[in-house]
């Protein structure tokens, strides 16, 4: 399989939290590719103007609507969105994917999410290798894998989040 990416010659300083969810999108798109596309050829292109855009697209088999739609998909959209992004990803009548994420640049800064994580972690403002080393070692540390660690981290977050506040307690 080729891999040709494209994108800027230099790239400015990203917020950490959209170099984590760039990587992490982007690596599970291009393992999706590999094991399940048929692809000879991926393509990987960013783009960088109010936001950060990443483009994965294959020329492989493509997906029909039977196919199970499983946690790499769902873990694509959800780092997205988590940063008030989006991610796309559509299958072309011709049998190619397309995996396109949006992911905003202004005043980005990880969002409530990061801000709850990292002080969990022992860090103040991680860059985002560090947050990615992070979770990683407290996953060794538990016996778990970091993407299991990751979403359960993300699931209380949630929980916190949504739960009703008490009016007294302001």
């Amino acid at each position: 399989m080729t891999f040709e990416v494209t994108g800027p010659e230099g790239l400015p300083a990203l917020p950490a939290a959209v170099e984590v969810a760039a990587f992490r999108i982007a690596s599970e798109a291009m393992t999706n590719v590999a094991r399940h596309s048929g692809a000879t050829r991926c393509r990987v292109a960013v783009e960088v103007g109010g936001s950060f855009e990443l483009t994965v697209a294959d020329n492989g088999c493509g997906t029909d609507r039977t196919t199970t739609r499983g946690i790499g998909w769902t873990s694509m959209r959800e780092r997205a969105a988590e940063l008030g992004g989006s991610c796309t990803i559509s299958s072309r009548p011709e049998g190619r994917l397309v995996v396109r994420a949006v992911l905003p640049l202004s005043d980005n800064d990880g969002g409530p999410f990061a801000e709850w994580l990292w002080p969990r972690l022992g860090m103040s403002y991680p860059s985002a290798l560090g947050w990615a080393v992070e979770i990683e070692n407290a996953a060794e540390k538990s016996g778990t894998s970091g993407m299991e660690l990751f979403f359960t981290l993300l699931d209380e977050f949630r929980a916190e989040r949504d739960q009703p506040q008490d009016p007294a307690a302001k």
